[in-house]
């Protein structure tokens, strides 16, 4: 209920004085919901940050390995990002991240998790994928959206977008940091090999153990 209903609904209650005043105590809420909220969340992009990815993909890995399900993780690394920075600033720069970060969940589903990592580094971990085909598809549809035109302020930008990939099957060792370590070697393969571009590894059982 409102913060007004409640008071009044004291008030007819009893007549005392009340030492909890409702709508600061509704304040408060919303403060701590505001401080969770930073905690968890990129303040540029509102994607999940680092540590939200961390602790929540963790999580979800071990639930899919419980259920034997296969899991996969992209890392996202923009290409010609810094020469729009330079040449155009840091608000034009910024607006390049905020597009690209609506572009990548539109291309994905709502169980899939996406955190902006740091700078021009994104993350996104892909649950009940069916190996390297649906992997790899995903990431061609990335870059394709990605690679579409950004205006703003009458400026056009065009960035690229390098994609490491990494997936296993159900493995009761794989952790998230052993995925995004896999993942971010995969992109700079990508990188060395003309940039704009994917490349999707598998980790063995082996690996794991």
């Amino acid at each position: 209920a409102p913060p007004h209903r409640i008071q009044h609904y004291l008030d007819k209650k009893n007549t005392r004085k009340h030492s909890l005043y409702v709508p600061s105590f509704f304040g408060r809420i919303e403060h701590e919901e505001h401080l969770q909220t930073l905690a968890y969340r990129d303040t540029l992009t509102n994607l999940s940050n680092r540590v939200f990815f961390t602790e929540m993909g963790n999580k979800l890995l071990q639930l899919n390995s419980r259920n034997n399900l296969m899991s996969g993780l992209l890392f996202l690394d923009l290409d010609g990002f810094k020469k729009i920075n330079d040449a155009h600033g840091h608000a034009t720069g910024d607006h390049v991240l905020k597009t690209v970060a609506e572009r990548i969940p539109a291309r994905l589903r709502e169980s899939d998790l996406t955190a902006r990592l740091g700078g021009d580094e994104f993350a996104i971990l892909i649950q009940e994928i069916n190996g390297y085909e649906a992997l790899s598809t995903i990431a061609q549809n990335l870059i394709n959206t990605i690679n579409e035109t950004i205006t703003f302020n009458d400026i056009e930008c065009h960035v690229g977008v390098s994609i490491g990939g990494a997936f296993f099957t159900p493995e009761k060792n794989i952790t998230l940091e052993k995925l995004l370590c896999e993942a971010d070697n995969a992109m700079y393969e990508a990188k060395k090999a003309g940039k704009n571009d994917y490349v999707i590894k598998r980790i063995h059982k082996q690996e794991t153990e």
